[in-house]
């Protein structure tokens, strides 16, 4: 079984909730992610994404000199580190998130698990000639532009047709939805 520590990204960088929002917003462009934990007295007391930024406080006319704790998200799901991959896809889908903070026994934060990490471990498969699916091999394996026209299955299908675009397996015409559906 393969955990969380196998596969999340351990370079996590953290925000006050008395940051403005637009220094939020350079720190994400600045370390190309999406989403930074949000730390009080060292805890994580919540998270602000890119889409808390647009749709809490641009969309809201609100000033980019407004604090990270007036428009961050609250009650924020994690996993431990020693849990299972598939625990963790279970969270995401559950909860409709891409990026999930991982935390150690001590609930002190080691390292984010994004959605796109999920990738190495799906499977690409393609229909045969006769329109049986066939299992080629691991995303990891394989590049985007070698991955297209193929599906990944055998994962909810929240993460299955969000991480199908980010390995380059998109659902790319009717036959690959139908079978996205089953």
């Amino acid at each position: 079984m393969k955990t969380l520590k196998e596969l999340m990204s351990p370079d996590v960088q953290v925000i006050s909730a008395d940051e403005t929002i637009e220094q939020a917003a350079q720190q994400m462009r600045e370390g190309n992610f999406g989403m930074l934990p949000v730390a009080e007295n060292d805890r994580m007391i919540g998270a602000i994404s890119d889409r808390d930024i647009a749709i809490r406080a641009i969309a809201d006319g609100k000033d980019p000199s407004t604090k990270v704790r007036d428009v961050m998200s609250e009650g924020i799901v994690w996993a431990y580190k020693d849990d299972s991959v598939e625990h963790a896809a279970e969270l995401m889908s559950e909860h409709q998130i891409r990026r999930l903070p991982i935390v150690n026994a001590e609930k002190r934060l080691v390292g984010i698990l994004a959605l796109g990490d999920f990738k190495a471990f799906l499977i690409c498969v393609e229909p045969d000639k006769h329109g049986a699916l066939e299992t080629k091999r691991s995303v990891a394996s394989v590049s985007a532009a070698a991955c297209r026209n193929r599906l990944c299955r055998d994962w909810p299908l929240f993460l299955r047709k969000s991480v199908t675009s980010i390995a380059g397996c998109g659902n790319r015409n009717e036959r690959q939805d139908r079978y996205l559906r089953h």
